[in-house]
């Protein structure tokens, strides 16, 4: 018969940072592309559901927004 079939699933984790004082419009505008490139895609073979807002903060003068990005294949 086939040989047994798995589902691995991950999260991409990325984080846009921008100079605190510069507005954040740029990095939201990065935000809203990369769900845009990421949201229900197959790309070759991986699968990609909808992106999610996650973690933001403030830090030593830069501002940090989490995009997590869920996705999955079948090996």
């Amino acid at each position: 018969g086939a040989p047994p079939m798995t589902r691995v699933h991950g999260l991409f984790d990325i984080t846009i940072m921008s100079k605190q004082g510069t507005g954040t419009k740029t990095g939201l505008s990065y935000l809203d592309f990369l769900v845009g490139l990421f949201k229900h895609r197959n790309l070759s073979g991986v699968q990609v559901g909808t992106p999610k807002p996650g973690h933001r903060e403030s830090h030593d003068g830069w501002h940090m927004q989490q995009l997590l990005v869920p996705f999955w294949f079948h090996n």
